[in-house]
């Protein structure tokens, strides 16, 4: 989708960053905003963001995210 160009961004923002490390693996979470174009349809959410990283080869990888929209109280 992105590499066609069905999905575009114009902003993507993180806040509320924390990070917790478990030996060869991470969790990340946050919350996020997001602005773009999908299909010729503006769109804007706020998510909160969970990721799960592993280290291998002592590089660290994402495997999973997790994304859940956010609405105010």
């Amino acid at each position: 989708m992105i590499k066609s160009g069905t999905l575009t961004h114009e902003i993507m923002e993180s806040d509320s960053l924390r990070v917790r490390i478990y030996g060869d693996s991470a969790v990340v979470t946050a919350l996020t905003r997001t602005k773009g174009n999908f299909m010729g349809q503006d769109f804007s959410t706020e998510e909160r963001a969970t990721d799960f990283f592993v280290r291998l080869n002592g590089q660290w990888r994402c495997v999973l995210t997790q994304l859940t929209r956010f609405t105010k109280p």
